[in-house]
């Protein structure tokens, strides 16, 4: 089956080295040589922010969405015509829904740069040519973020508007306030422009943002559910914390947002990708980390539990704590130690360590630290329902066998079975009086006890 330009833009088959050179960020080591130890401390934790390093787990993942946008594309923009018949029908993209990617992972584990990631390998808008209409806009996806707390229209108006003119009704929309257009309104807009682009993938960053409020499981249901209908396949980026909510809600609720996890996991300790990032990590100051990332990986990891967002606050805390003992060029493993434990890093040290109790007890002590799809969360469950699974399976063999012997062979196996009584055992119930309870008998009682214990 030939691509057509809806679906072919996704269909290209990345090789490591072109993903890493468009989406690679490299050290950009800052000038920090007169500056005092907070001033420097923050200057250099915005150049670690900056920087990001692939690894094979970000490359599938990559990959993995780049699959499902073209699979979306092949779904829906069949051909010329079929394009061409949605641009004037108010439901384009048909009823049906597909299930929401929810991209979840610790927190600060690089989940929104990935996100970032994705946007550059998409690329820039472009624009194909079909029978009849030139210059079709081919955008690959839209991606907003929450971060800022901004509203539904500031976050869609900049991809629904200016529309095109040669719609009256969508112009007059254009032209009036953001304040003027209504939520259902806007989701309309959002769904026929999205056909018009042929945007294949929403992505929607830092959604915990709408959980912080009393009614704010139910918003963030409200808000995904009316994000996936808008037609592009929805991808949204949450934390656990936001996960185990919607576990909670009900089975359509489930069903909608939770079917297709994606997990982004910690890097792995000794890993190529974790010692490769630690060497990124050293380019923003080698002068000042000196540090062996061989020799000091392992005793990083096990600090970090190889969260990115804690190693960036490790190497700051390691960084303040030696510019302050008037040493300004030896970070190494000492000095990670000494920032392992300084009050600096307090909250990392406390949330790793519960990290590491989890993942040896396999108990949950913090649910924002817990993976909700987690294998380990329900393992009992899942056992003692294979356990019943087995046990069904067996009677039923049992049965086929039965059913398969002969009346002589039926016999024979009856007759060296155990005998099963019939019907119920015969009893005879005895009732004992009930008898009334005075002070006299609680007091004769006591006295019993207490000669006992003599």
């Amino acid at each position: 089956m030939s691509l057509n330009p809806w679906a072919s833009r996704f269909a290209r088959r990345w090789t490591d080295d072109e993903i890493d050179a468009v989406i690679y960020v490299a050290a950009c080591p800052p000038d920090i040589c007169r500056l005092s130890a907070d001033a420097g401390a923050e200057i250099l934790r915005d150049a670690f922010q900056r920087i990001f390093v692939s690894s094979g787990q970000t490359r599938k993942v990559l990959r993995q969405l780049i699959d499902i946008a073209l699979a979306h594309a092949r779904s829906h923009f069949v051909s010329a015509e079929v394009y061409e018949h949605g641009l004037y029908q108010p439901k384009a993209w048909g009823e049906a829904c597909a299930p929401a990617v929810c991209f979840t992972g610790l927190a600060g584990d690089g989940k929104s740069a990935l996100l970032v990631a994705l946007e550059k390998l998409l690329g820039t808008p472009t624009s194909t040519n079909i029978p009849g209409l030139k210059g079709i806009p081919l955008v690959a996806g839209w991606f907003l973020t929450l971060r800022d707390g901004a509203g539904l229209n500031q976050l869609l108006r900049p991809y629904t508007m200016p529309v095109d003119a040669q719609n009256p009704s969508e112009d007059d929309l254009a032209s009036r306030s953001t304040k003027d257009i209504k939520i259902p309104e806007l989701f309309n807009l959002a769904r026929r422009r999205s056909w018009r682009d042929g945007v294949c993938l929403l992505g929607i960053d830092e959604f915990q943002f709408v959980t912080l409020g009393t009614a704010a499981n139910a918003k963030a249901t409200s808000l995904l559910l009316q994000f996936q209908g808008v037609g592009p396949r929805l991808i949204y980026v949450a934390n656990f914390s936001l996960v185990h909510r919607l576990k909670r809600r009900g089975h359509e609720d489930r069903a909608r947002l939770l079917q297709c996890p994606i997990i982004l996991q910690p890097e792995v300790r000794s890993s190529p990708d974790w010692k490769r990032l630690l060497e990124e990590f050293k380019k923003v100051a080698p002068e000042v980390f000196t540090f062996d990332v061989d020799a000091t990986e392992e005793l990083i990891h096990q600090y970090t539990f190889g969260i990115k967002r804690s190693v960036v606050a490790l190497l700051v805390a390691a960084f303040r704590e030696t510019h302050n003992r008037g040493s300004r060029h030896s970070v190494g493993a000492n000095e990670i130690s000494r920032a392992y434990k300084s009050a600096e890093f307090t909250i990392h040290r406390e949330e790793v360590e519960i990290l590491w109790r989890q993942s040896m007890s396999g108990r949950v002590e913090r649910q924002d630290l817990w993976c909700p799809f987690s294998d380990q969360e329900n393992a009992e469950n899942i056992s003692i329902a294979q356990q019943a699974i087995e046990d069904y399976q067996r009677r039923v063999d049992d049965d086929y066998m039965r059913s398969s012997l002969t009346p002589a062979e039926n016999a024979g196996l009856q007759s060296i079975e155990p005998k099963r009584p019939r019907g119920k055992p015969s009893g005879q119930l005895v009732r004992m009086p009930r008898q009334k309870i005075t002070k006299e008998s609680l007091l004769e009682g006591s006295k019993r006890i207490a000669d006992l214990d003599r």
